[in-house]
């Protein structure tokens, strides 16, 4: 998934996203320690989409607390 698409979700969305990313690195973390993962390519490519998933709710955040202490 591109950042653009990424972008375009709600936060709810972008919520149930990342639960479904980390249950995903989990599972890849756990193949790689019983050594039955493929792909070893796969476990970078997760990772870095929950990062940027994590990263998206958190500037998300941050506009919406600057944007309610300058409404005060």
């Amino acid at each position: 998934m591109k950042w653009r698409e990424i972008r375009e979700y709600s936060e709810s969305a972008l919520q149930t996203e990342l639960e479904k990313s980390s249950e995903a690195l989990r599972n890849l973390r756990f193949q790689a320690v019983v050594g039955q993962l493929e792909n070893p390519l796969q476990l970078r490519l997760q990772r870095r989409r929950v990062a940027r998933i994590r990263t998206l709710l958190s500037e998300r955040r941050k506009s919406k607390s600057t944007e309610a202490s300058a409404g005060k």
